[in-house]
C-alpha cells in the first residue's frame, strides 16, 4: 500500500466516525424525550387530572359541563395550545 494511503485511511476512518458520532448524538428518540417531560411533569399531570375527575359531570347539567369546558381550556392555554370552541 503506498504510504499515502496509509495516512489517509486512518484520517478517513477517524472522520467518518466522529460524523456518525455527531449524528446519533444529535438524533434523538421522541419517546425518550416525552418520557424524560412526563417524569418530570408526573404530579402536576395527575394533580390536573384528580381536580378534572371531581368536578361534577353531569351532561343535563349545563353549567356543569360550561365549567369543565372552562377548566379544560385554560389547562390547553396554560400549555401553550390554542383552543377553539
Amino acid at each position: 500500500m503506498p504510504a499515502r494511503f496509509e495516512t489517509l485511511l486512518p484520517r478517513a476512518a477517524a472522520i467518518c466516525a466522529l460524523g456518525l458520532a455527531i449524528s446519533s448524538a444529535q438524533a434523538t428518540n421522541p419517546r425518550d424525550t416525552v418520557r424524560v417531560w412526563r417524569k418530570a411533569h408526573e404530579k402536576a399531570i395527575v394533580a390536573d387530572f384528580i381536580t378534572l375527575l371531581s368536578m361534577p359531570n353531569v351532561a343535563t347539567n349545563v353549567a356543569d359541563v360550561e365549567k369543565n369546558a372552562a377548566y379544560i381550556e385554560g389547562q390547553l392555554r396554560r400549555g401553550a395550545s390554542r383552543p377553539a370552541f
